[in-house]
């Protein structure tokens, strides 16, 4: 099932914002980003499930239970998914 925002050309970080995250802990920089990008427009990520790497999130994503946001310079590892998500997409803060 694809997510609602897949093939989109652009997300807004106002629709993002309505969406359940999947984020690193609290403290992590991928976190970190995550807060300040939500505190930017006035806003708190709605997270549902948190984990300390991406293969710790890999279970929420195949599920497609949330969107997970993650730093360019960190998209070159390959989480291990059994099922890619529909909709993958790399963004440059």
């Amino acid at each position: 099932r694809a997510h609602p925002l897949a093939g989109r050309e652009s997300v807004s970080m106002a629709e993002l914002a309505a969406e359940p995250m999947i984020a690193y802990l609290p403290g992590q920089p991928g976190r970190v980003m995550l807060e300040q990008l939500f505190r930017e427009i006035g806003r708190t990520p709605s997270v549902i499930y948190e984990g300390n790497a991406p293969h710790a999130m890999a279970p929420a994503l195949e599920r497609n239970l949330g969107v997970f946001l993650q730093p360019r310079h960190t998209a070159r590892f390959n989480m291990p998914l059994r099922n890619r998500p529909p909709f993958l997409r790399i963004l440059n803060q």
